[in-house]
């Protein structure tokens, strides 16, 4: 079985019970990471890490906690890329597995599939292709992968792009890596049905944003942010579209699905 890290708020006593009693009944050995807690930082340093603002946030600078989170995820596939595994699997604390999860930690299993960087067990995306398939599940190309980081396997290189493209974060790590696609490079793949889920709104105890700070604006923001904003997602679909096309190649446009 591959390793399987829980990066998790040391202080986050209630999670990490209910991560350790999930995996140990499916008979999962895992190792906690300590995620930098943001609730720690100054503005100083909240700012010195995060450089632009976020234009899909109306302009607005990370939190505090959202740096934390991203560093986590930086430091964890760090040790990745240095460490002796080929593959590591990397799950939030408030992940809910599949028992069938065992499927995909199996080193033999991944080795099988198509070359990748990051395998995405979690939610699929709605625009994708299938590339292969092993046994009930279907390994999927995703065009614009979903938002959400609560569970992929890295492989060690696709560790080592993940951690240089996080350096200097402007954006949460979801973004960055799959949804807005500014790290160039990555293989994505997705395993559907998926197999890790995060809880639902109404039953997120979140940790990055508990204040719900987040929240649409009550009045409509500037015109010229609402204009940036536009623009933004305009270079995010060539952005997007450049990545794929790099990765798999321009015929594969013409496989895809919803």
């Amino acid at each position: 079985m591959i390793p399987v890290v829980v990066i998790s708020l040391a202080r986050s006593t209630d999670r990490r019970a209910a991560i350790t009693a999930q995996l140990g009944s499916f008979r999962v050995p895992f190792t906690f990471f300590d995620a930098v807690d943001g609730n720690t930082m100054t503005v100083a340093q909240t700012r010195t890490a995060c450089r632009r603002p976020n234009p899909r946030r109306y302009g607005t600078y990370l939190l505090p906690t959202e740096v934390g989170c991203v560093t986590s995820f930086r430091l964890v596939c760090e040790a990745i890329a240095r460490g002796p595994d080929e593959f590591v699997c990397v799950l939030e604390d408030d992940v809910t597995l599949d028992s069938k999860v065992h499927t995909f930690l199996d080193e033999t299993t991944l080795r099988a599939l198509p070359r990748f960087d990051i395998l995405r067990i979690q939610r699929t995306s709605e625009r994708w292709f299938p590339i292969s398939t092993y046994g009930p599940f279907t390994i999927r190309v995703p065009y614009r992968p979903t938002y959400g980081m609560c569970g992929q396997i890295f492989t060690r290189d696709g560790a080592a792009i993940t951690a240089a493209g996080l350096a200097t974060p402007w954006m949460p790590g979801d973004m960055m890596l799959f949804y807005d696609g500014i790290v160039r490079g990555l293989r994505i793949l997705e395993v559907d049905p998926p197999l890790a889920f995060h809880p639902p709104p109404e039953q997120d105890q979140t940790t990055i944003d508990p204040e719900r700070i987040r929240v649409a604006p009550k009045s409509p923001p500037p015109l010229y942010r609402r204009w940036r904003r536009t623009m933004y997602e305009y270079a995010s679909q060539i952005r997007i579209f450049r990545n794929f096309v790099l990765v798999w190649g321009f015929s594969a446009l013409r496989l895809l699905r919803q």
